[in-house]
């Protein structure tokens, strides 16, 4: 079988050189046909210009023609350093059980994608149903403790409402109290208001009566046509009130128009004054004499008025004196009343306050019992978290879920609950993938016996090796770009970590990648190349490496003219994976073709090989 597959392997050989050779003649052939036929052109036209590729806008998007403006750009270094993908050291963990037991149930496989928190296997263990066990007892004891807690509490409630009661009483007989108290003072204040407005009356009545008399003696003097001198001067030093002046007034106006009239009277009869100046002294006089006389009445009246005003004003304060009296001692008996009772619920509230002391002190008892009791449970659970329970398991225990509600008869209903306590549940410590598993069901494991190993790859390790030459250029936070062809897309990252020693046997140091792996492209243990920008250069022209095409054994590329896409040769220097620096050969702002450009060259080959059938 084996001589017969190397037979047919040098059948195919042979012809694979067949072909190549007949292949090879017909390119030296038509090289030839191709040169000797420019070769008979140029000799017909000496002018002839070559036309360029001319292809419409339609006919550049179907063949994925781009153009592009050469002009300056910045060309980056790079260093290529070889690498290997890594598993993430600080996300991989191996699972170990926390008591010994026979496997009952394994969930997952080696590949299994797992959550945080996620069952992967389960155990049936006697220690783990020992532990539980003990919970369970101690639980008990609490409930028990707990329920003489809420009886002492329900004790202190009653005689906490009851002192309640007791001591609103004591606050409403106070607050009475302090009615009754402030009735008094309210009484007392009124007593002396009502006084004190009495005086005040009694005050008025007198002035005004002083006033009336003196009043009365003054319209007297008026009446009598007593000199206005003597007036004044007998009155000067007695109270009149604000009439005086309107008074002395028109008794002056009345004197000064009789005055006038007697004057005008003994001018008239001589002849002397004019009629109109005797009756114009008549008209005042009259008229001073009227308005003496009208005030004279009016404040005669109004002094009379004003005393008999006072005069009641004086009597109605009297009887509001002897009313403000009799409140006063109607408010004292009242506060007398008030402060027996007052008396009568603070004795009441101090026998309250003794009965809810000793509620209190029973409550404290029951307490602390209580404390003791969740004390030892709280060890039992804690065993039980060592014994790598979750929270929320340990939760469920306390009665907060429908597992709790479950457990609140395992006391009585151990028997069929025996597979229940000696289950011990191996969970996912992170959300990752299975990388190891080392567990069959019903085998029996200790407690330092590894089960599954997980790997969470959503983040990689990248580790380059760095060469002595290259160290300099190498550091912490470089941008790096990740290769690994095969159609993984690269990645785009900064180095993290420079290690500080260099391996003896490869003389080389490790710098890390640590590279986010979303897509999972990035698997441990691929192989890898890490570009590593060590610098930027200002270049005069900079293209894309898919701009240049090989023609005639030259480098070149394809400008974009009136005629067309035209080859230009250029000279090229230095490089990195994507970017070439234009030495010679192409000027600035000049439009090239970028993408699709061997489309371009295998249409140019085409023309050359078939005249200028483009």
């Amino acid at each position: 079988m084996q001589e017969k597959n190397v037979k047919n392997r040098r059948l195919l050989l042979i012809i694979v050189l067949v072909v190549l050779g007949l292949f090879t003649a017909w390119l030296i052939q038509t090289d030839h046909l191709v040169a000797q036929d420019a070769h008979d052109e140029h000799e017909e036209d000496d002018h002839h210009e070559e036309e360029g590729i001319k292809l419409s806008a339609a006919e550049m998007k179907k063949f994925g023609i781009s153009v592009e403006t050469a002009g300056p750009g910045k060309l980056r270094i790079e260093k290529r350093l070889p690498g290997k993908v890594m598993v993430n050291a600080d996300r991989i963990a191996h699972v170990t059980p926390r008591v010994p037991g026979i496997v009952r149930e394994v969930k997952k496989q080696i590949g299994d994608r797992v959550q945080a928190g996620e069952v992967m296997a389960v155990l049936d263990s006697p220690q783990m149903g020992e532990a539980q066990m003990e919970v369970l007892n101690t639980r008990a004891f609490v409930e028990v403790a707990r329920a003489n807690v809420d009886l002492a509490k329900s004790q202190l409630e009653l005689a906490g409402a009851h002192i309640d009661v007791v001591a609103s009483e004591v606050e409403v007989f106070i607050a009475e109290h302090e009615v009754a108290k402030t009735a008094v003072e309210t009484a007392e204040n009124n007593l002396d208001t009502a006084k004190g407005q009495y005086q005040i009356a009694q005050a008025r009545f007198e002035w005004q009566k002083t006033v009336h008399d003196n009043t009365h003696q003054f319209l007297i003097r008026l009446e009598e046509k007593t000199a206005l001198d003597d007036i004044a001067h007998e009155f000067e030093e007695k109270p009149i009130g604000e009439n005086r002046e309107r008074l002395l007034k028109a008794y002056a106006t009345l004197n000064f128009t009789a005055a006038t009239y007697e004057r005008e009277s003994a001018l008239r009869g001589k002849q002397i004054s004019s009629e109109s100046d005797f009756l114009l002294a008549q008209k005042e006089y009259v008229s001073a004499k009227a308005e003496l006389k009208a005030i004279s009445e009016t404040v005669e009246f109004q002094n009379r008025l004003a005393l008999m005003e006072k005069q009641s004003t004086v009597e109605a304060t009297g009887r509001d004196v002897k009313a403000a009296e009799a409140a006063v001692k109607a408010a004292l008996q009242s506060l007398k009343v008030a402060e027996q009772a007052v008396k009568g619920a603070r004795q009441s509230l101090k026998a309250a306050e003794t009965s809810v002391k000793v509620s209190e002190n029973a409550l404290k008892v029951a307490q602390q019992t209580l404390e003791l009791t969740q004390s030892k449970r709280r060890a039992a659970e804690e065993k039980l978290h060592i014994l790598s329970l979750t929270d929320d398991e340990i939760k469920a225990k306390d009665g907060q879920s429908e597992e709790a509600r479950e457990d609140r008869n395992l006391t009585h209903t151990l028997a069929p609950s025996h597979t229940r306590l000696t289950r011990y549940v191996i969970r996912a410590p992170f959300e990752g993938s299975i990388v190891e598993k080392h567990i069959v069901l019903g085998e029996s494991l200790k407690d330092d016996r590894e089960t599954f190993v997980i790997a969470d790859l959503s983040t990689v390790w990248v580790d380059l090796r760095v060469y002595q030459k290259e160290l300099l250029f190498v550091q912490k936070g470089q941008p790096v770009i990740i290769s690994a062809g095969d159609g993984i897309p690269d990645a785009f990252d900064e180095i993290s970590y420079v290690g500080p020693l260099m391996d003896e046997q490869t003389r080389s140091a490790l710098a890390r990648v640590v590279l986010p792996n979303p897509d999972g492209h990035w698997r441990p243990g691929l192989f890898i190349t890490g570009r590593v920008v060590i610098n930027e250069v200002d270049v005069p022209i900079i293209l894309p490496k898919t701009a240049l095409q090989t023609v005639d054994g030259q480098s070149t590329v394809f400008m974009k003219t009136e005629e067309g896409f035209q080859p230009q040769p250029v000279t090229v220097g230095r490089s990195n994976e994507t970017h070439v620096e234009i030495l010679s050969g192409l000027e600035s702002n000049t439009v090239v073709a970028i993408d699709g450009t061997f489309y371009l060259k295998s249409e140019l080959m085409r023309e050359q090989l078939g005249g200028h059938g483009h």
